[in-house]
């Protein structure tokens, strides 16, 4: 698995949780706000004593002390979204397409495999030994044929 793809998907899970979180908190500041007003038409439409408004002052200070706490959070969210998350979104979804796009190409790379021929060591000083005789034992080093050996001492002959 591809690290960098996971900290992208990381960062846009991060980003879309902060979204949520910010309508969430949005729309309980919206019905916070209606709660207030639903309060202040009760003052404005009764005649009270003071018990009564006191219990008036009480809920209103209730509902604004949980509508300040909310604004609090979403204040802090808000510059978040608007100065990083909605300049950084799109070049971060970009950014993750192309890692993917990297990912799978690395998936299915095909490396170059050069043609060898398993050859035997006895056969491979056997046929070097005809083509030195062929030659008159001059050896010329265009001539000679690359190998290598593997783990168990087999040659290789590049073709």
């Amino acid at each position: 698995m591809c690290k960098a793809k996971d900290y992208t998907e990381q960062l846009l899970n991060i980003y879309q949780s902060i979204e949520n979180d910010f309508n969430i908190l949005s729309n309980r500041l919206s019905q916070i706000d209606i709660e207030e007003q639903k309060v202040l038409h009760k003052i404005e439409e009764s005649n009270f004593n003071a018990y009564q408004g006191y219990l008036f002052a009480k809920e209103l200070k209730e509902v604004r002390a949980e509508r300040r706490r909310i604004k609090n959070e979403v204040l802090p969210l808000m510059k978040l979204r608007n100065d990083f998350i909605q300049n950084n979104t799109k070049q971060l979804e970009s950014t993750h397409t192309s890692i993917i796009k990297q990912e799978n190409n690395a998936i299915n790379f095909k490396p170059y495999n050069p043609k060898l021929k398993l050859v035997s060591t006895e056969q491979n000083n056997n046929k070097e030994k005809n083509q030195n005789q062929d030659e008159g034992m001059r050896l010329k080093k265009s001539n000679k044929k690359s190998y290598r050996l593997d783990s168990i001492g087999q040659r290789y002959v590049l073709c």
